[in-house]
C-alpha cells in the first residue's frame, strides 16, 4: 500500500515536471483578460436587465 502511494507520487512529481507551465507575464495577462470580459459581460446583462424591467414596467403598469 505505501509503496503503491510512494511510486504513484514519483510519478505524479515527474509527470508535474514535464508539464511546459505558461510564463508569469503570460498569466497575469490571461487574469486580467478574463477580469475585464467579466467586467463588461456583468455590465452588459445589468443593462439589459435594467432596460427589460423598465420596459415591462411600461407595458404592465402597476397602481
Amino acid at each position: 500500500m505505501i509503496s503503491t502511494l510512494k511510486s504513484q507520487a514519483q510519478e505524479l512529481f515527474a509527470e508535474l515536471n514535464r508539464v511546459d507551465w505558461p510564463k508569469k507575464e503570460k498569466v497575469v495577462r490571461y487574469t486580467w483578460s478574463v477580469v475585464i470580459l467579466s467586467i463588461v459581460v456583468g455590465l452588459f446583462l445589468w443593462g439589459a436587465d435594467l432596460g427589460i424591467a423598465r420596459l415591462l414596467k411600461f407595458i404592465i403598469p402597476t397602481h
